[in-house]
C-alpha cells in the first residue's frame, strides 16, 4: 500500500479527500494550528462532536443520530488506514510520523466522533420512545454527561475497552474504531442511568419543555 500510495503525487485529490473524513471535519487537526499534536486531539474532536449536537438541539431525532453512528463507524473502518498512511508519507519529516511506534495517528479522530454519538442515543430515546420533549437546559446537561462518561472510559480503557486494545490487531481499523464503540456503549449506559436518576430529583419544570 505505502508503495503505491507514494507513486502518486502526494496532493492527489483522493487521499486529501481522506482527511476531513478521518480527522472529524479536521477536528482532529486543530491542534496544529498551535503546532501542537498529542492526545488531546481525542478530546477536541469528542467536544466539537458534542457542541454540533447541542447546535442542533431541535433537528436531531433517534433515527438521525442512530445513522449518523453507522456512517461515522463504517467511514472510520475505511477510511483511518490509508489516511494515517497518507499522513506518514505527506507530513513524516514534519511532524515525526516516520519510525513512530504508536499504532495509530491522534488525528484520525472520526471513531471518537462515532463514541460519543453512541453514548448521546439515550438522550434523543426520551423524546423518540416516551414523547417528552426535554428543555434545552437538560438536553445540554445530558450532553455534558454523555460527553464525560465517554471521554472517561476511553482514556483510561475501562472495561471491555482495554481488553479490545489488548487483545485485538492493534494495527486494524476495526481495533482503532471498535474499542471507541465499546467505550461509547458504556457510556451510553452512564447516560440512561443519569437520565433515569435525574428523572425523579430534578423538577420537572426543569426537564420537560
Amino acid at each position: 500500500m505505502i508503495k503505491s500510495l507514494k507513486s502518486f503525487n502526494n496532493k492527489f485529490m483522493v487521499y486529501w479527500l481522506l482527511l476531513p473524513i478521518s480527522t472529524f471535519l479536521y477536528s482532529g487537526m486543530f491542534l496544529w494550528i498551535f503546532r501542537k499534536r498529542n492526545s488531546r486531539a481525542s478530546t477536541v474532536t469528542s467536544v466539537f462532536t458534542t457542541l454540533l449536537l447541542i447546535a442542533l438541539y431541535s433537528h436531531i431525532s433517534l433515527f438521525t443520530i442512530i445513522m449518523a453512528v453507522i456512517i461515522t463507524s463504517v467511514l472510520g473502518l475505511l477510511t483511518i488506514e490509508n489516511a494515517e498512511i497518507f499522513m506518514r508519507i505527506r507530513w513524516g519529516a514534519k511532524k515525526g510520523y516516520i519510525g513512530e511506534k504508536k499504532y495509530n495517528l491522534n488525528e484520525t479522530t472520526i471513531d471518537e466522533a462515532a463514541g460519543v454519538l453512541i453514548a448521546a442515543i439515550p438522550i434523543y430515546t426520551i423524546e423518540s420512545i416516551f414523547g417528552i420533549k426535554i428543555d434545552f437546559g437538560y438536553f445540554v446537561f445530558l450532553q455534558l454527561t454523555s460527553l464525560t462518561a465517554f471521554r472517561i472510559f476511553d482514556y483510561y480503557k475501562l472495561g471491555i475497552v482495554k481488553w479490545v486494545e489488548d487483545n485485538m490487531n492493534k494495527q486494524s481499523s476495526i481495533t482503532i474504531v471498535m474499542d471507541d464503540v465499546v467505550a461509547g456503549l458504556y457510556a451510553m449506559i452512564i447516560t440512561m442511568i443519569v437520565a433515569g436518576l435525574s428523572y425523579f430529583i430534578i423538577p420537572a419544570n426543569w426537564i420537560i419543555k
